[in-house]
C-alpha cells in the first residue's frame, strides 16, 4: 500500500511484486532503503525526514507499507502517474534529439531504447556482450556499480562500443569493438552494501548533491 502522487496521509495506492517487477511502479533509489521495513510497525522515514509530527490519519503501529494507515511514501515511489508524465517528457526529449541531430547531419546513440532492450530481456535469460551475461539487476547483474546508477567497468565497455557503432556506420570509421569479456567485472560484497533484499543501503540525503552528465 503507498501513497500516490500528491497523498500527504492515508495510502490509496496498491502495487504487488508483479507490478514492481515489471516497472509499473517503481521504488526510488533511496527508497530502497526502506524495503527491509515492510511489514514491521515502523515510522522511521519520517524521523529520517525531520518529520516535527506524524501527518494526519498516519499511524505507526501499523505494518510499515501493508496498511493505508502506515503506507509507503508517496516520495519514495514512483506510481504509474508519475512514470506515464515521465515517459512522456523523456519521449519528448528524445524526438528532438533525434530531429535536432538529423537535422544537421549527426549521429544518434539511442541508450534509451539500448538500455529498456536489455532491461526487458532480464525475463528471458539475460543479455549477453562477448559471452559475458548482464542484466539490470543491482550489482549481480553486472551492468551497474554499487551506486545503482553508474556502470561497472564492464558496462562502460558496453557503451562504448556503442558509440563505436554509430561512429563507424555514419562517418565510415574502422574503430575496434572493445571485447567485453577481456574488461575485469564487478566487485562483489558480502551482506556489506544491501539489505537481505539484495536492495541497497541509503541514508537520507545520499542523492542530494548527485549531478548526471
Amino acid at each position: 500500500v503507498y501513497q500516490k502522487n500528491g497523498d500527504k496521509s492515508i495510502g490509496n495506492g496498491v502495487a504487488d511484486s508483479a507490478q514492481l517487477l515489471t516497472g509499473k511502479v517503481l521504488l526510488t533509489l533511496p527508497g530502497a532503503s526502506y524495503a527491509a521495513l515492510l511489514g514491521k510497525p515502523t515510522g522511521k522515514f519520517y524521523r529520517d525526514y525531520h518529520y516535527p509530527a506524524l501527518p494526519p490519519g498516519i499511524d505507526t503501529t501499523k505494518p510499515f507499507g501493508f496498511d493505508p494507515r502506515n503506507p509507503w511514501p508517496d516520495a519514495l515511489i514512483l506510481d504509474p502517474g508519475e512514470l506515464s508524465t515521465v515517459n512522456s517528457i523523456v519521449n519528448n526529449y528524445n524526438q528532438t534529439i533525434s530531429a535536432t541531430a538529423s537535422a544537421h547531419g549527426f549521429g544518434v546513440v539511442d541508450f534509451y531504447s539500448f538500455f529498456n532492450s536489455i532491461r526487458a530481456h532480464d525475463f528471458t535469460g539475460g543479455t549477453y556482450f562477448d559471452g559475458v551475461k548482464f542484466t539490470t539487476t543491482y550489482v549481480q547483474g553486472g551492468l551497474f556499480g554499487l551506486d545503482g546508477v553508474h556502470p561497472t567497468d564492464q558496462g562502460y565497455a558496453i557503451i562504448a562500443n556503442e558509440f563505436i557503432k554509430v561512429i563507424n556506420s555514419k562517418y565510415k570509421a574502422n574503430i575496434p569493438l572493445i571485447d567485453v569479456s577481456t574488461i575485469p567485472g564487478s566487485i562483489y560484497f558480502a551482506k556489506r552494501t544491501t539489505s537481505k533484499l539484495a536492495l541497497p543501503y541509503f541514508t537520507p540525503g545520499s542523492f542530494n548533491d548527485l549531478l548526471f552528465y
